[in-house]
């Protein structure tokens, strides 16, 4: 079971959930997110949380015991209304879930991303980073729309972080789609570090008129460590997912 709620509340509150599939053992449950503001002015002796509404949406899942599947996603998703995720703007990222992330930092917005660690290839705007909270956790992140009836290709653009251990380097992606019955798997790529240059960007485009009319939750796997033993230069940065007519 996984849930993310935000929860504001000046003097107190209860809380109940019920559910069919309750987690079993405690380390199912991941409060990863909760903050407690005790005063006008919280941690004094140090700064404070931002404001729910200043931050990344919380995501579940530092160390999940189950990486939620795609079927798990699929239920849990509602189709964007909207065919064209290109991270312009912080709201963006929460038209999308994602699970086993890094938290904190992680998933993070980058309006502008520098000449620095820590950023993608130079030559977009916009940008979505994940990274996979351990050396044994797959990072999914998944995306649902209701795919209309003349939909051709989906596109995509990904980059590593070229400005650090690029020698150490090698994200493994995986995408897939799933139509509430059956897995289709669309692309898997090793990516390696390089000299930062706006070629340096992997984008593509994958056909999928066969799944054309109907629900699909797209997912992207980052596998940490990818082809190396090293955890170094995990991160992920997505600047576009769209369908096209």
């Amino acid at each position: 079971s996984w849930l993310a709620a935000p929860l504001r509340f000046q003097q107190g509150f209860a809380l109940s959930l019920e559910a069919a599939d309750v987690p079993a053992a405690p380390e199912e449950c991941d409060l990863t997110s909760t903050v407690y503001w005790y005063a006008a002015q919280p941690y004094a002796d140090r700064p404070a949380v931002p404001p729910y509404d200043q931050r990344s949406r919380p995501y579940l899942g530092v160390r999940p015991s189950r990486l939620p599947t795609l079927r798990d996603f699929f239920d849990y998703l509602k189709a964007d209304p909207n065919l064209e995720l290109n991270f312009s703007d912080a709201k963006d990222t929460l038209r999308v879930g994602v699970y086993g992330a890094k938290y904190p930092p992680y998933p993070r917005w980058l309006g502008e991303p520098q000449p620095r660690p820590e950023n993608p290839h130079p030559g977009r705007t916009g940008i979505m980073a994940v990274a996979p909270a351990s050396a044994d956790q797959v990072c999914r992140l998944a995306w649902k729309v209701a795919l209309p009836a003349d939909a051709i290709s989906l596109v995509y653009a990904f980059s590593v972080d070229p400005y650090e251990a690029r020698e150490q380097t090698d994200v493994v992606v995986a995408m897939r789609a799933f139509d509430g019955v059956r897995e289709y798997r669309l692309h898997e790529a090793q990516l390696r570090g390089g000299e930062p240059r706006p070629e340096g960007w992997h984008a593509g485009s994958l056909d999928i008129q066969h799944l054309a009319g109907r629900e699909i939750v797209f997912t992207v796997d980052l596998v940490p460590s990818g082809a190396t033993a090293s955890q170094a230069n995990e991160e992920l940065y997505l600047d576009r997912l769209a369908i096209i007519r």
